[in-house]
């Protein structure tokens, strides 16, 4: 397990220690208890490992991120379980009958089983880590605020702009690495995201990720035999989010000039 080096590097240290040890009792507590909260949780510290590489590359331009294909390969993969737990939420809260999604829950056993696979090859999550671990330097610490407001601006200009279905979710990926990495800083990012804006950062976050989620359900319905009515609530709860997302988005760009 990497250790601390000095006092220059051990907030980052224990921060990047931290992820890869929930990533792993995570991911055991789901393989024994199949919940929803292990599962999301898992994805998180993947998240967060994939955010600190980010900021890494920043830092280190020498450094690979092909060799964050171990963990990327595990969410994708979680993602697939995600989804069929997420489309069974739906189809109770909008009483769609489950049958509906059988082809869907009959491919979840191979994908748990190519999860655990992944999860065995330790090799390459240790090779991984020591990588990342090896580029962590004092240095680290001065560079943050300015990668953390970097990816701020490029928040606030791509909501300043008309903004597609398919970058409103990659902007919430930028929007979740500030939330995890400001963390890092002695203030916890206030000085780059602002007192005021953070508790908006974070509900704009959650609004785009259950906007997110019900795109994600309401393609899928475009292949299934659904009652008409029942497909047109689930686009008008849709519609509704991302009403909600763009309104909160042009509050938040407000706030941020």
């Amino acid at each position: 397990m990497p250790t601390s080096r000095n006092s220059g590097t051990k907030k980052f240290d224990d921060y990047h220690s931290g992820v890869w040890d929930h990533f792993h009792k995570c991911f055991d507590k789901y393989i024994k208890k199949r919940d929803d909260e292990s599962l999301h949780q898992m994805r998180v510290s993947i998240k967060k490992i994939i955010a600190l590489v980010h900021f890494i590359e920043y830092c280190n331009k020498e450094f690979d991120v092909k060799q964050m294909e171990p963990v990327t390969k595990m969410f994708r993969l979680s993602g697939k379980l995600r989804d069929n737990r997420n489309a069974h939420l739906f189809c109770e809260k909008f009483a769609i009958q489950k049958s509906a999604f059988e082809n869907e829950d009959s491919k979840q056993k191979s994908v748990l089983k190519k999860l655990k696979s992944r999860h065995k090859k330790s090799d390459s999550f240790a090779k991984l880590r020591n990588e990342i671990n090896k580029h962590i330097t004092p240095g680290n610490a001065r560079q943050l605020k300015g990668y953390l407001a970097g990816i701020m601006e490029q928040v606030i200009i791509a909501f300043g702009k008309k903004i597609s279905d398919e970058k409103l979710h990659d902007t919430r990926k930028k929007m979740k690495e500030v939330t995890y990495l400001s963390k890092l800083q002695s203030n916890r990012g206030i000085d780059v995201i602002g007192k005021s804006r953070l508790e908006l950062l974070l509900d704009l976050e959650d609004v785009i990720g259950d906007w997110h989620d019900l795109n994600k359900f309401r393609v899928q319905l475009q292949n299934k035999k659904i009652n008409k009515k029942v497909f047109d609530k689930v686009k008008e709860k849709e519609y509704l989010l991302h009403s909600e997302t763009l309104n909160l988005a042009s509050i938040f760009t407000g706030k941020t000039r």
